[in-house]
């Protein structure tokens, strides 16, 4: 779910995370521990850096197309 909070896109991660959670779920219960492991370590560092090196967004690119804010 996409949600604009105050300027900001919140949720752009959410469906991505569940279908990495499913697949590390599945990789765990085929008996490859070692490599659900080694996944889930993975999708944590992605998931903690990604705020970091998402540029943020201008407020004049959040307007609605044909809306101009007087600049």
């Amino acid at each position: 779910m996409v949600r604009a909070k105050q300027h900001e896109v919140e949720g752009l991660t959410t469906a991505p995370s569940i279908c990495a959670t499913a697949a590390i779920g599945v990789i765990a219960g085929l008996g490859l521990e070692a490599t659900a492991i080694l996944s889930a370590v993975i999708v944590l560092i992605i998931l903690g850096v990604i705020p970091f090196i998402m540029p943020k967004t201008p407020e004049a690119d959040l307007l609605p197309t044909g809306q101009n804010d007087g600049r």
